[in-house]
């Protein structure tokens, strides 16, 4: 008894049926496949960028009379960035169509933007760009391209805390600030009644070696970072440190400190040996010396100092009990909020 297998015209038309209607399909999954990988590194290449581009904008937002520089700084580092990690990036500009970079004002209590150029309190930098990322597979499909678009918002305000290893271990009595407004430069010391700036390692046990080790830090030697600060945390300084933390500024480091810029907690004294932080302020270290007050540091405090130094502040709530016309000595930070 032989077998046989015979192919009807029903199974021939059937397997035509199932390839023209089931062949398209398998070919958008394998054009699925190839261009969703790329879609998705490209997606996340434009959001870094825009990113980083609204941090470099706000970073030059100083007042309002700013507005335009901020704008074509965060283009600028737009440009820089995604030429060099997004395929077929062609530089962009302020007006056109794919590019929206907005300035105004961010309410941190709300979480709320609000677009207003006109404002004297300007804080917040908007950026929106939208790119046409190629499609390889899909063209089969009549799709030449995928839009891929990104937003975001930085904001600055007042700091309201300090990370590890960005605050020089000497806070200042925030009654220099007052003194600050007729002259930016500034005598400090620690000395008797006239007081006016603490050594302190942040803690309840501040010690002169924990002093020297954090200064150590500053100057880039195998020292160790300062505490992490925040205001309204309460410290104590180290009232015998005086002598021993400026002989050793001043016989180890003589010629590194003068000239560099750092953050300073700014304080109250309570009780004792207690501080309390109220803010943070940026100063450039002049000098050393030691006078009829003993040791004593000359600075020059910087009005509106924005983080873009330290990278240690972060934006808090507004400090207050610092007075309005003394926050121009302020420091303020700023982060991605949108």
């Amino acid at each position: 008894m032989k077998l046989r297998f015979h192919n009807s015209r029903n199974e021939k038309g059937f397997i035509a049926a199932f390839f023209t209607v089931f062949l398209p399909v398998f070919i958008g999954i394998f054009a699925l496949t190839v261009d969703m990988p790329k879609l998705y590194s490209c997606s996340s290449d434009i959001k870094s960028g825009v990113d980083l581009a609204t941090l470099a904008g706000i970073s030059q937002l100083q007042s309002s009379s700013d507005i335009t520089q901020a704008k074509l700084a965060a283009v600028s580092y737009l440009n820089s960035n995604l030429s060099r990690t997004v395929p077929g990036y062609t530089n962009a500009n302020l007006g056109d169509s794919n590019l929206d970079v907005k300035v105004g004002v961010y309410d941190f209590s709300t979480s709320m933007f609000t677009w207003d150029e006109a404002s004297s309190s300007v804080n917040a930098i908007m950026l929106t760009y939208s790119h046409q990322a190629s499609s390889v597979w899909s063209n089969y499909y009549m799709i030449n391209s995928f839009t891929v678009s990104s937003s975001s918002t930085a904001a600055k305000y007042y700091a309201g805390s300090a990370s590890t290893g960005t605050s020089f271990p000497l806070a200042i009595e925030k009654s220099v600030l007052t003194s600050a407004l007729s002259n930016s430069t500034q005598r400090i010391y620690q000395f008797g009644m006239s007081t006016n700036s603490y050594f302190t390692a942040f803690d309840n046990n501040a010690s002169v070696g924990d002093i020297e080790d954090t200064i150590d830090y500053f100057q880039g030697r195998s020292g160790t970072p300062s505490r992490s600060v925040a205001i309204g945390d309460n410290f104590k300084y180290n009232s015998g440190a005086l002598a021993t933390a400026y002989l050793y500024i001043n016989l180890v480091f003589p010629w590194t400190l003068p000239g560099h810029s750092f953050v300073f907690p700014i304080v109250t004294k309570g009780s004792g040996n207690d501080l309390t932080a109220e803010g943070f302020t940026s100063a450039t270290i002049n000098n050393f010396g030691i006078g009829a007050m003993g040791y004593y540091m000359d600075v020059t405090f910087q009005q509106h100092q924005n983080d873009n130094t330290w990278g240690g502040l972060q934006p808090g709530s507004e400090p207050s009990n610092i007075p309005t016309n003394e926050k121009i000595y302020l420091s303020t930070a700023y982060k991605i909020v949108e």
